[in-house]
């Protein structure tokens, strides 16, 4: 009889059909994500005249769903790591859905903000969990593409809202382009019938034949696997206490820490530029059809950059892709600032789109990496959590600047400051895993374990 490493021998496997069906379901589920996040910034500029509240007023009605995601984030990342990620990704799409469409039906500010207080949590739960789980199912080699893949639909669905408000917000309004996320509940029942649940925590939990099911449709390098003499095992992890606490042991403590800083200050641009793009180019003396259509390029630019990028961290390393996204927003956010003309504007809103929106996907693949499997729904829930800060702050950010009246460059200037500090607190992080040696799927240098069968 062999025992059988699962994790070793899903890091040993090959891309196969099974595997693009599952980066394709999951993709849906981000589209289903990227409409909600988005339809709030692409009808920002009606709901403000509709209700007559400040910019200010508006930033916190944004502010508000990102207050969801810290809870969101937090929550269904330490209980996935108990329950099982399936599980907790149906119940955060099926939140988000259900609470963007009532939205559509609030009659004024604070019944709109509390549901998109529970938007965003199920929008905070579906990154953490779908993440870990994409991780968990993907060959070695391209475990950190696996994680960036599964997030393309967030910007597909971002233009997809962007799209849908630009053909009838000016004429039936922005209810009707906030219903119409009442579509993405179809997904529920495909989720139910094939998104496969983590064969680490099945086994985990005593279900070796389900997550046998699940392997015997991954090829593995060495082979498959016996379903009468084999038998399935995960290593030993020693943890005794929750697994939120264990990402605060001492050799994970300064990267969660540095993580966190890190995701906070990504999402600053990440979410503010999204939110308030249409009405700063709006308040720069364009029309909301054109600021719409550069929205397009923005989120069109994450979109582009996110599947190429796939391919480029598999070749060049996730470890110089993660670092360089931080410094090259600074730099697309400051230029797109000074931008003037509909066609340099264009460009350069589909560059920054590129490099911002891929910087958050790509420290979503570098902080599943750091983390062991037992905690890395907590880990990556812990940076999510700790990134809705940041999150919160944007939008705050763009409608302060817009009451003040001082112009709109400097919101373009509090969007691309943050970079830097990410950037900084990205090798700083790099420096502390490179000492600990910890995470080698992580790294490109560092060397791997090899063992899969134990006697």
């Amino acid at each position: 009889m062999s025992r059988i490493n699962v994790d070793e021998y899903i890091s040993r496997s090959s891309i196969c059909r099974y595997h693009v069906g599952v980066i394709l379901l999951i993709n849906l589920c981000f589209v289903a994500d990227g409409y909600d996040l988005n339809v709030f910034g692409a009808v920002l500029p009606v709901l403000t005249r509709t209700w007559h509240i400040s910019h200010t007023e508006a930033g916190l009605l944004g502010s508000a769903t990102f207050f969801g995601m810290l809870i969101g984030a937090m929550v269904a990342g330490t209980v996935s790591d108990r329950i099982g990620r399936k599980p907790c990704l149906i119940v955060g799409v099926s939140l988000f859905s259900l609470a963007t469409v009532a939205s559509a039906f609030s009659p004024g500010p604070a019944m709109f903000a509390l549901c998109r207080v529970l938007a965003g949590a199920g929008i905070g739960g579906l990154f953490a969990v779908a993440a870990a789980l994409a991780r968990e199912l993907a060959p070695r080699r391209w475990a950190s593409s696996f994680t960036i893949w599964i997030m393309c639909g967030a910007n597909l669905g971002g233009v997809v809202a962007v799209l849908v408000a630009r053909q009838i917000v000016e004429t039936a309004g922005w209810r009707p382009v906030v219903f119409t996320s009442a579509l993405f509940l179809v997904l529920i029942p495909f989720l139910m019938l094939w998104l496969p649940e983590s064969p680490n925590i099945q086994v985990r939990k005593g279900l070796d034949r389900k997550a046998l099911r699940t392997l015997q449709r991954i090829p593995s390098e060495l082979g498959p696997i016996d379903p009468v003499t084999d038998e399935l095992y995960v290593p030993e992890t020693g943890i005794a206490r929750a697994p939120l606490a264990q990402v605060f042991t001492k050799s994970l403590r300064v990267r969660t820490i540095l993580l966190g800083l890190i995701f906070a200050c990504c999402l600053i641009p990440y979410y503010g530029v999204q939110t308030w793009l249409p009405s700063l180019l709006v308040a720069s003396g364009r029309s909301l059809t054109s600021s719409l259509t550069m929205t397009v390029c923005l989120l069109m630019g994450g979109l582009v950059v996110n599947i190429l990028n796939g391919w480029i961290v598999a070749r060049l390393g996730l470890t110089r892709v993660f670092v360089a996204n931080y410094v090259l927003s600074v730099a697309a956010i400051f230029a797109l600032g000074f931008a003037s003309g509909s066609f340099t504007v264009a460009v350069l809103a589909f560059i920054a789109g590129g490099v911002v929106v891929n910087a958050s996907v790509t420290e979503n693949a570098f902080a599943a990496g750091a983390y062991p499997t037992a905690v890395r729904g907590a880990g990556l829930g812990w940076c999510l959590g700790i990134a809705r800060i940041g999150a919160m702050a944007a939008p705050y950010i763009g409608g302060v600047v817009l009451d003040a009246h001082i112009g709109t460059f400097p919101a373009y200037v509090a969007y691309a400051l943050p970079g830097a500090i990410a950037a900084v607190a990205a090798v700083a992080v790099v420096i502390n895993i490179r000492r600990h040696a910890d995470a080698p799927d992580v790294l490109p240098h560092a060397d791997a374990p090899a063992i899969l069968r134990a006697p």
